[in-house]
């Protein structure tokens, strides 16, 4: 199961709202790979610092979460192509 980018507790509102944390839950006791990038890393960790965060405990990992803030706040700019 990949679970991708984006708003962490945006994320795990909309798993709980759809009913996905136990099916989620039951394909982790049954051995299913898990990877999860940027927000999705969030929600496989054990335990989320800076700040704490609920997640979905699935992976012994401890994430601290950066400090940019929410999606709004990221900065945006030109690259220059070569």
């Amino acid at each position: 199961m990949i679970l991708p980018g984006g708003e962490s507790s945006t994320m795990l509102k909309f798993l709980n709202e759809e009913k996905l944390e136990a099916p989620l839950r039951d394909l982790a006791a049954r051995g299913g790979a898990f990877f999860g990038t940027c927000a999705g890393a969030i929600l496989l960790a054990r335990e989320v610092r800076g700040p704490a965060q609920a997640s979905l405990g699935l992976v012994d990992v401890t994430v601290t979460r950066n400090a940019y803030g929410r999606q709004l706040s990221a900065k945006c700019g030109k690259l220059k192509r070569r």
